[in-house]
C-alpha cells in the first residue's frame, strides 16, 4: 500500500504543462498508468507536450494507460449546493483506480483541488485532499496535485496554504525558487522570503493601525455631522418660535389699536357733548339729547 501525497506549486502554466509533461512521460515509460484530472488548456498542451516527446499520445489512450479527465466537468458530479458529496468522490475514486490496477503502478496529477480553491472553497478543497489521504490507507498509487501560487495572494489566505501543506507529505514550491542552482542562492532565496514576510507583516500591521484611525475618525465625522444637523433643526424650530411670537406681537398690536380705536370714538363723543353741556344758554332739549348721546356712548 505504498502511497505519495505531494503538492507542486507553480506561477506559470507553462511551467505547470512541462513538469506534468515530465511526470506522465517518466511514468509511462514504467510502464505504469497515468491519469490527469486538469483543465481542458492543461489537457491539450500536455498532450502536445507529450507527443512531441515522442510519446504515443493515441496508442496508450487506447490501451487506457493515459487517461485524462476534465477537472471542472468532473467536479460538478461530485458537488451538492457547494459542497463535496463524500460517498460520490469515495465512488469515482475507487472506480478509477479499479480500471487501473492492472498496470504496477498508478500516477495520478489533480487539479480539482485548484480548482475549488481558486473559487474560494477552502473547505471542500481540505475535505477532498483529505478523502484522498484516507483512500491512500487501502490503496497504493502517486498523487501530485498542482497549485497556483497566485490562489493565496491575501494576508487571508494564510491559513488556507498551511492547511493545503498539511494535508500532502512532500510540497514542491513554485519555479522560481526551483530555478535556482546552488544552495547559497536557494538560502538567499529563503532569506529574502523571511524578510519580505516580515516586512509584509510590518505593514499590514500599520495599515490595520490606519484603517482603525480612519474608522475611528469616520464615527467621529459621522457623531459630528448628527450634532450639526440636531443643531440646524434646534435652530429651525427656533426661527419658527420666532416667527410665531412676531406674528403673535404684531396681532396684539393690532388688537390694541383697533381696542384704542373702539375707545376713543366714543370717547371722542362724550367728550364734545359734555363740553356742549356746560353751555349755559343750552335749552332743556338739547341738553337732554347731549345727556342721551353721552349715555349711549358710554355704554
Amino acid at each position: 500500500n505504498k502511497h505519495s501525497h505531494s503538492v507542486q506549486f507553480y506561477e506559470s502554466d507553462n511551467f505547470l504543462c512541462a513538469s506534468l509533461s515530465i511526470f506522465a512521460t517518466k511514468a509511462l515509460r514504467n510502464g505504469d498508468a497515468v491519469l490527469i484530472v486538469a483543465t481542458k488548456e492543461h489537457i491539450e498542451d500536455v498532450e502536445q507536450r507529450l507527443r512531441t516527446m515522442e510519446i504515443q499520445v493515441e496508442n496508450f489512450k487506447l490501451r487506457g494507460q493515459l487517461r485524462f479527465k476534465n477537472a471542472e466537468e468532473t467536479l460538478s458530479t461530485l458537488l451538492v449546493n457547494g459542497l463535496l458529496d463524500r460517498d460520490i468522490v469515495l465512488s469515482l475514486i475507487g472506480t478509477l483506480l479499479d480500471e487501473l490496477a492492472d498496470y504496477p503502478g498508478i500516477w495520478i496529477y489533480g487539479e480539482m483541488v485548484n480548482v475549488l480553491c481558486s473559487a474560494g472553497n477552502i473547505e471542500a478543497t481540505i475535505t477532498l485532499e483529505e478523502i484522498w489521504n484516507e483512500v491512500a490507507q487501502t490503496r497504493s498509487f502517486e498523487l501530485m496535485c498542482g497549485y497556483s501560487i497566485g490562489t493565496f495572494t491575501s494576508e487571508g489566505h494564510g491559513t488556507a496554504f498551511l492547511d493545503v501543506c498539511g494535508v500532502h507529505n512532500s510540497v514542491t514550491p513554485a519555479e522560481s525558487y526551483l530555478a535556482l542552482q546552488d544552495q547559497r542562492a536557494q538560502l538567499q532565496f529563503i532569506a529574502e522570503m523571511q524578510q519580505k514576510a516580515i516586512a509584509l507583516q510590518t505593514e499590514i500591521v500599520r495599515h490595520r493601525a490606519t484603517e482603525l484611525a480612519l474608522r475611528n475618525r469616520e464615527i467621529e465625522l459621522k457623531r459630528a455631522n448628527e450634532e450639526l444637523k440636531r443643531a440646524n433643526e434646534e435652530l429651525k424650530q427656533a426661527n419658527l418660535d420666532l416667527q410665531a411670537a412676531n406674528e403673535a406681537t404684531r396681532a396684539k398690536s393690532r388688537f390694541l389699536a383697533n381696542m384704542s380705536h373702539e375707545f376713543r370714538t366714543p370717547l371722542t363723543a362724550i367728550v364734545g357733548f359734555a363740553e356742549l353741556m356746560m353751555d349755559p344758554n343750552l335749552n332743556f332739549e338739547d341738553r337732554r339729547d347731549a345727556t342721551q348721546v353721552i349715555i349711549r356712548n358710554g355704554k
